[in-house]
């Protein structure tokens, strides 16, 4: 997978291991600058390990994300006293960000409910548009997950 991050093109290597990437053996993920890579561990159950190994990759990928963005903002090489190559600081951000965004999507300080989709409809009026669109939502209501389905068709989710 690859993703930008300030736009600089990272790949994501998830479920590496350690015979692959040495790093590894001292890590459950690293960012490697040099080659705009992000790697993360395939954890294995083995009694001593978390129990929820896939919340732990996912906290693993945003801490090394955070790091990636760090770097790329320039603040990894020049902030003052490296409070940006900071474990503990990376960790926060990593850790508190899924709060920050609920509480930012809560008072609105950020729009959260646009979803755009590129999806040639074959159409071309306007009004044959609207009419599809509100087709598209009406089937979307009846799906499973009603949060999903409110959202797209443009509700409060």
């Amino acid at each position: 997978m690859k993703v930008k991050i300030l736009g600089t093109e990272y790949e994501i290597v998830m479920d590496a291991e350690e015979k692959d990437y040495p790093i590894l053996k001292d890590a459950d993920g690293y960012a490697d600058f040099t080659i705009k890579k992000i790697v993360v561990k395939k954890l294995i159950q083995d009694g001593e390990s978390y129990e929820d190994l896939e919340l732990w990759q996912r906290k693993t990928l945003r801490h090394e994300i955070v790091h990636a963005f760090l770097y790329e903002s320039g603040l990894w090489q020049n902030s003052f006293k490296d409070w940006a190559r900071n474990e503990e600081m990376t960790d926060w951000i990593a850790l508190q960000f899924e709060k920050m965004l609920d509480v930012f999507k809560e008072v609105k300080a950020i729009k959260s409910d646009e979803l755009t989709i590129g999806i040639d409809l074959g159409v071309e009026s306007p009004k044959q548009k609207e009419s599809l669109a509100v087709a598209m939502a009406n089937a979307l209501k009846e799906c499973n997950d009603k949060k999903y389905a409110e959202l797209l068709a443009g509700g409060d989710g």
